[in-house]
């Protein structure tokens, strides 16, 4: 089944004119998968080699989910900024199918939006294949830190004083419709949610740890 080998985590809590991004442990195959947020409404610049799964900005944030399947042990990503603070998630997921971008991601990336409350419930999706692994970030315009609800297991929850990043993962068995996770949080501000599903390579079961 596909499943985290590895993440890491970037915040910049004073503006920088430049996100390059702590790296987890990945190898070649693994597909990374970058979840980003910002304080400005703007969307972020593709970086190279990289595909945009789903960017949208809110009132005053803007976030994405990107991904890239890993040629070497040694990736590195930054995503370019005018002067903003920021956050991110990178992902490397292992046991992947394929070779390519489109191999591992089991139909296109959805996005969903929530202007006045929290929890927010996003948006859904149906992955196309059995053992899906499914990430989902959240992107919000206040530094509110929000969390994932159960069954959702929260990766991180944190923020750079103005603006926050969530995100969070499940799996998923039988391909059939899923709903992305509610979030908790002290406040309620403008958000995104990017959700995605990740195909298996068919090498072990469900269960496989």
């Amino acid at each position: 089944m596909a499943k985290i080998r590895d993440y890491a985590i970037t915040v910049e809590a004073v503006a920088v004119a430049s996100m390059v991004m702590e790296m987890p442990t990945h190898v070649t195959g693994d597909l990374l998968v970058a979840f980003v947020n910002k304080d400005t409404a703007s969307n972020f610049t593709t970086p190279g080699g990289w595909t945009a799964g789903q960017t949208q900005t809110s009132a005053g944030a803007g976030g994405g989910v990107y991904y890239k399947r890993a040629a070497s042990a040694s990736e590195t990503v930054t995503f370019a900024l005018t002067s903003e603070t920021c956050c991110g998630v990178v992902i490397a997921v292992q046991n992947v199918n394929g070779t390519t971008e489109a191999d591992a991601v089991s139909g296109s990336a959805k996005s969903g939006a929530d202007d006045s409350t929290l929890p927010l419930a996003g948006v859904g999706i149906t992955p196309g294949h059995n053992n899906c692994l499914i990430l989902h970030g959240l992107s919000t315009d206040s530094g509110g830190g929000f969390n994932a609800l159960p069954p959702w297991v929260n990766l991180f929850a944190g923020d750079a004083a103005a603006n926050s990043l969530a995100v969070s993962y499940t799996q998923q068995k039988t391909a059939a419709a899923i709903t992305a996770p509610n979030h908790w949080g002290g406040v309620a501000d403008d958000s995104r949610g990017f959700i995605i599903a990740i195909r298996d390579d068919g090498n072990g079961d469900y269960f496989d740890g």
